[in-house]
């Protein structure tokens, strides 16, 4: 059963993307990412755990996100 933290959630993320930093902002409510690579994005942002895959997916194929 997947967890409905998100602190929990984000710790699974950065375990699952080893090539990504990932958090929670507990004050902020938000997802975080920033890639261990030179990247155009320096730091993305997200409300939920999809959205931010979806970013971080974009950062990966075009070194950019996709608003």
């Amino acid at each position: 059963m997947r967890s409905q933290d998100p602190l929990a959630r984000a710790i699974v993320l950065d375990h699952d993307h080893p090539h990504w930093v990932i958090w929670w902002g507990s004050r902020t409510h938000r997802f975080w990412a920033v890639p261990r690579w030179r990247a155009v994005v320096q730091i993305i942002e997200a409300d939920d755990e999809g959205t931010l895959l979806r970013h971080m997916r974009d950062v990966e194929a075009h070194g950019v996100v996709s608003r």
